[in-house]
């Protein structure tokens, strides 16, 4: 028991890192070359869940390289997704956020360093982007920006959330804290009615 308790979570991340590596390699084989004993090549539907899981897989790898704080390894995947997919990066960037919520300050720091960069990576293809990936999009951003320690920048882009979502009182609840950390007394003021809107929207979903 005693072992169990001074184990160290960067190892669990590692162990499943390796495990799911092998999930992969084992994808790729089976997509690329047939089955690994050299059968007959996968059907579509085969070859459908391969990449499924293949996909799976490849998120899973990217926060658990983040837990052991590998954030080139890391990068160098999601780059890889959102050349195939930005709805599948966007579902990695949430996956972070959540990891994010829960891990210590300098892991937060490079998770938002992480999402900053493949936010401004898929802003650059907005056009092919539907409107909820845009909106998820911002959300993401906005996150990244305050997991950095940039309140300035994230405020405006809290700002233009509330503009679409006005009821959502766990947004005000966020923009309210970051214009705490701006300090003006302008940002107090706004930080004051974000809380007392926040309290009114909370209010009115009960």
């Amino acid at each position: 028991d005693g072992l169990e308790a001074s184990r160290d979570p960067v190892d669990d991340y590692a162990e499943a890192d390796r495990l799911l590596a092998r999930v992969v390699e084992s994808a790729d084989a089976r997509l690329t070359s047939g089955s690994p004993a050299g059968g007959a090549q996968p059907s579509e539907e085969e070859r459908a869940a391969w990449e499924s899981l293949r996909k799976a897989a490849t998120q899973l790898r990217i926060v658990s390289l983040a837990g052991q704080k590998k954030w080139a390894q890391a990068e160098s995947l999601v780059q890889q997704l959102s050349d195939v997919s930005p709805a599948v990066v966007l579902s990695v960037l949430d996956g972070l956020s959540q990891f994010g919520r829960t891990a210590d300050a300098a892991t937060q720091r490079g998770l938002g360093e992480l999402q900053l960069k493949t936010t401004e990576t898929l802003m650059r293809r907005d056009a092919t982007l539907s409107e909820e990936e845009r909106q998820r999009l911002q959300e993401c951003r906005a996150q990244a920006l305050a997991a950095t320690n940039q309140p300035k920048a994230a405020i405006p882009v809290y700002e233009a959330l509330l503009a679409r979502q006005p009821n959502d009182a766990a947004l005000r609840r966020t923009l309210a804290d970051l214009l705490v950390q701006c300090g003006t007394a302008e940002c107090l003021t706004k930080a004051r009615e974000q809380w007392t809107s926040a309290k009114d929207a909370g209010h009115a979903v009960n």
